[in-house]
């Protein structure tokens, strides 16, 4: 595909990215990245088509694959052909590493309305749009499994990007989606005793499932807090409200058959769990922050 775009492709893409701070250089930027990626021999022959598609749902989503590859790259991660299975391969700590990315659609999300300055935070109905996005991919990574495409010793990461849904990065908990849709964490409460008014006890509460709407049904958001999907090593988790621009979590999955070693790349947050059958520990190991673009 030629890069030189046409009109229609720039004012989409424009439009897209209409909150950067510096669009123009941004876009440059993309520009070249997507034709360096494209060339790299680890993108597919429908990455470039789909980018610049003009339909929103791929845009994004190849941006993020895009976004993806410059976090491995810049940070000396050198990718190997995965010319079948998931996204993306490589080597670290003896260990083969696979990535497999995914951007949900707002599917089911109410439109906010543009012109109200009150916005509404349908945090149920994205985080049931990210449970259920994790679930697909540890699915299909079961089947490259039996496939023998992914070894079952290999370390397998599924990467949700949440950008597409309603433009917050964290769910009730004020934890990042990503770790609703893992761990069973809730909102956060705050206990009193009601006749001195004096606090007693604070701290998440305990929520392995969600309600979906107008059915009887639950999912369960306990990813890892059991061991069903334990050919699953860590999820990571991105947020983006300027289009390219990413917050990074990535969740360890305590029940791991292969584990991920923390700090494998610079996040803004990172969790490890330990746990126990009474007790579940989340501990987030700050890194510093470097946005992913």
């Amino acid at each position: 595909m030629n890069m030189d775009f046409d009109s229609i492709s720039h004012s989409f893409i424009s439009q897209q990215i209409r909150d950067h701070s510096r669009k123009d250089i941004y876009l440059q930027s993309l520009y070249e990245n997507a034709s360096a990626y494209s060339s790299s021999g680890h993108a597919d022959n429908d990455f470039l088509p789909q980018l610049f598609s003009r339909q929103k749902s791929q845009f994004h989503s190849r941006l993020f694959e895009l976004s993806l590859y410059n976090l491995l790259t810049i940070n000396d991660i050198k990718l190997l052909p995965a010319n079948q299975g998931p996204d993306f391969k490589f080597k670290l700590h003896n260990k083969t590493i696979w990535i497999e990315a995914t951007s949900p659609t707002p599917s089911g999300i109410p439109e906010q309305d543009s012109q109200s300055p009150v916005r509404h935070f349908y945090h149920q109905e994205c985080l049931l749009r990210i449970t259920s996005a994790f679930k697909d991919k540890s699915e299909k990574f079961k089947l490259y499994i039996d496939q023998d495409i992914v070894s079952s010793d290999d370390v397998c990461i599924i990467a949700i990007d949440s950008g597409q849904l309603d433009g917050f990065g964290s769910g009730i908990s004020q934890m990042p989606f990503v770790v609703e849709a893992t761990y069973p964490v809730g909102p956060y409460a705050i206990h009193f005793d009601i006749l001195t008014g004096k606090k007693t006890d604070s701290g998440h509460t305990f929520q392995d499932k969600i309600a979906k709407k107008h059915t009887s049904s639950n999912i369960y958001k306990d990813n890892f807090f059991t061991t069903d999907h334990c050919h699953i090593s860590a999820c990571l988790g991105a947020y983006s409200q300027t289009a390219g621009i990413y917050n990074v979590c990535m969740v360890h999955n305590a029940h791991a058959l292969n584990i991920l070693h923390p700090n494998i790349l610079p996040y803004d947050s990172e969790y490890v769990a330990s746990c126990t059958q009474d007790i579940l520990s989340l501990k987030n190991l700050i890194q510093p922050k470097m946005p992913m673009g």
